[in-house]
């Protein structure tokens, strides 16, 4: 399925719109257009991973953690500091 990720939610996950409902896909960023694995669907949202970046954010970096994509201890190495600060301070004003 694709996905146009518009927003992060508050746990960083990206966030768009599939079938009328909330779609929440770790790992893809606003501004992204992804290819997804549905892992979860409910009646209100959808949960998905990526499975092909189509159009990538130009907040995406490479990520400076070799072990990024396969620990999952951090959220953020492969996204622009500065849009990471922006992110962070947004969460907490709301």
């Amino acid at each position: 399925m694709k996905v146009e990720i518009k927003d992060l939610s508050h746990d960083g996950r990206g966030v768009g719109r599939l079938n009328g409902k909330a779609v929440f896909v770790q790992g893809a960023y606003p501004d992204e257009v992804v290819e997804i694995e549905i892992t979860k669907e409910k009646k209100n949202f959808i949960e998905g991973k990526v499975v092909n970046i189509l159009e990538k954010s130009e907040n995406r970096i490479d990520s400076i953690c070799k072990d990024f994509y396969r620990c999952g201890g951090c959220q953020f190495c492969d996204f622009k500091y500065l849009e990471q600060l922006e992110y962070k301070k947004n969460r907490v004003i709301n």
